[in-house]
């Protein structure tokens, strides 16, 4: 059973479980009042009395009756202590609970992994297919990736970003590890260690994709720095999970050279697992073992809300309350159960099933925030739109910035705007807004031009965009006349090259030149509309009025392209090569 979102659990009010002590008080209290009955009947009544008198004064209630009310009383106490699931924010999709935990993937990358199967596939391409096949699994944990074989190395540091980690995990090779000494499996997990360390959060484990081969046994100063490394992972609290891929008897070689008992011991040491290569191994590694762990908390910033769940111990109290008054109605004790019915009435008012609180706090403080807006109270309305995640909260803070006057505050709004845009609809929108906050601010001229090219791209036929551009590159050439540059002239018409590129800020040769500013500003943002969204005007996707760079602009930037190789195997072999000194240094000094 997948047990990630006990994990993660919290409380909204955490002292309410000092109210759990109140039905063993009561219980106490009972206790002590029918030893008091007891012994002043048993004080009055004669000898041959004592029978009668204590079984007619006891009026002590059954014991299994006695537990229910205790575990009623707990109920309600957990139940007012506010059990709740923080809700991270995704990218694209609703929030979503997340169970943050640190994993280092360390995997063989030792030449033997490479050698190809009956059916053609290799070790390391079926630790790919693993590795992938356990992301959908995943529920918000952080996966890096560290490699070992000829060499040890740390490829990719903890990241939520699974784009990144698959791209990173293509490029995990033997052909990265050229040490001539290896530090090996240990030095492995001591730089995974070390990386683990370093990253925020106390909850991490280390998932291990090695190879193993029965019939090459581990020498005895590989078994020994192993139990070292488990010893220094245990103590950092980092268990060990590990992934074990046989090697079968058509390689040449073993790709590790060692088996899998040094494995296993390894990962029951730091209390992990090791499970062979199955059918569907993520089940048990990641179930019962990854998705138990305890979850790290949620920074701020990525927290949307909470999933209240109140509602699960008050019906469970529901039902045990009437449960006891069921027995008292057959019982014959009505009185009794009468006095129960209001609780029962209460819990099923209040069970109701509970909404995720970010759903309705998000719609309250939209609608407050687009009140605020269409009163005029632009600082109350940026106020509550910087509380609110999303495209149009960002347009709508930046909106009102801009109508206090604060264009930095509303730059700042825009740019995140575009990064939270989903569309290119959005994205040309949010950029026309970011070049009229750049084009009020002194020095940002050059932002604001780039804002509008970059918008028209987008939505070509938007005419208050191409407005702007036209005001913004006329403002751009009154700061920068051609009479200001002071450099060596040659006779003959002027060229691009005075200009010093198109993309310049202001050359050194007009440094002399104070530019006079225009009076002229920029359209004004586009209005909301109802319920806080902006209207999209005439964004579209039309391309009959793009604009095209010169080609004076052009064929230099194809130049710069054609210089540009990507030599990352050569660079990540550098780095791994470092990473590896490093891993046999730590493991050397091992006593």
């Amino acid at each position: 059973m997948n047990v990630a979102w006990f994990t993660g659990l919290q409380w909204a009010h955490p002292w309410a479980w000092g109210l759990a002590a109140l039905p063993l008080a009561v219980a106490g209290l009972r206790l002590w009042r029918a030893s008091r009955s007891r012994h002043d009947a048993l004080a009055y009544a004669d000898a041959h009395l004592h029978p009668w008198a204590v079984r007619a004064g006891s009026g002590a209630q059954p014991v299994w009756r006695q537990v229910m009310q205790m575990l009623v009383g707990l109920l309600l106490a957990a139940s007012l202590a506010g059990p709740r699931l923080p809700l991270a924010r995704t990218a694209g999709g609703p929030p979503q609970t997340r169970h943050a935990v640190n994993v280092m993937v360390v995997l063989d990358a030792s030449p033997g992994m490479e050698a190809a199967g009956p059916d053609g596939v290799s070790l390391i391409e079926r630790a790919r297919l693993a590795l992938l096949d356990l992301l959908p699994h995943l529920r918000g944990e952080r996966l890096g990736l560290t490699v070992y074989g000829k060499g040890a190395g740390e490829l990719l540091p903890c990241t939520d970003d699974m784009h990144i980690f698959t791209l990173v995990l293509q490029q995990a090779g033997p052909e990265l590890l050229r040490a001539s000494q290896s530090a090996g499996l240990p030095g492995a997990l001591e730089l995974a260690r070390r990386a683990l360390l370093r990253t925020p959060g106390a909850s991490r484990a280390v998932l291990l994709i090695a190879g193993a081969d029965p019939a090459s046994p581990a020498s005895a100063r590989l078994q020994a720095q192993l139990r070292q490394q488990a010893v220094r992972l245990r103590a950092d609290g980092i268990p060990v999970f590990s992934l074990l891929l046989q090697h079968r008897s058509w390689f040449s070689r073993s790709a590790s050279g060692l088996d899998a008992d040094p494995i296993e011991r390894l990962a029951q040491a730091t209390g992990g697992m090791a499970v062979g290569l199955a059918a569907d191994p993520w089940q048990v590694l990641y179930g019962d073992g990854l998705a138990r762990l305890p979850s790290n908390p949620i920074p701020p910033a990525a927290l949307a809300g909470w999933r209240e769940l109140y509602g699960i111990p008050l019906l469970c109290a529901m039902a045990l309350t009437f449960l006891l008054a069921f027995v008292d109605v057959r019982r014959g004790l009505g009185a009794r159960a009468s006095a129960l019915a209001l609780p029962i009435a209460v819990s099923c008012l209040l069970a109701v099933p509970p909404q995720p609180a970010h759903a309705q706090g998000t719609d309250t403080q939209a609608w407050s925030a687009w009140q605020a807006w269409r009163g005029g109270r632009y600082a109350q309305a940026m106020r509550l739109y910087a509380a609110i995640p999303g495209f149009h909260a960002r347009m709508g803070e930046g909106g009102s910035a801009y109508r206090l006057g604060a264009f930095g505050p509303a730059l700042a709004a825009y740019r995140r705007a575009m990064l939270d845009a989903h569309t290119d609809v959005q994205r040309a929108q949010a950029l026309f807004n970011l070049g009229n906050a750049a084009f009020r601010i002194p020095g940002h001229l050059r932002e604001a031009i780039d804002a509008y090219r970059a918008s028209l791209v987008l939505a070509p036929a938007h005419s208050a965009t191409l407005r702007n551009l036209r005001l913004a590159e006329a403002q751009w050439s009154q700061e920068h006349p051609e009479s200001a540059i002071t450099g060596i002239r040659k006779r003959g018409p002027a060229s691009h090259h005075d200009h010093f590129g198109v993309d310049s800020g202001r050359p050194p040769s007009q440094m002399d030149h104070k530019p006079e500013v225009d009076s002229r500003v920029a359209a004004s943002d586009q209005s909301l509309q109802a319920g806080g969204l902006l209207q999209q005007d005439e964004l579209s996707r039309d391309s009959r009025h793009g604009l095209s760079p010169p080609v004076v602009d052009l064929q230099p930037a194809l130049r710069k392209m054609q210089l540009l190789h990507d030599h990352a195997a050569q660079l990540l072999g550098g780095l791994l090569e470092q990473d590896n000194r490093r891993a046999v240094l730590a493991v050397q000094s091992t006593p």
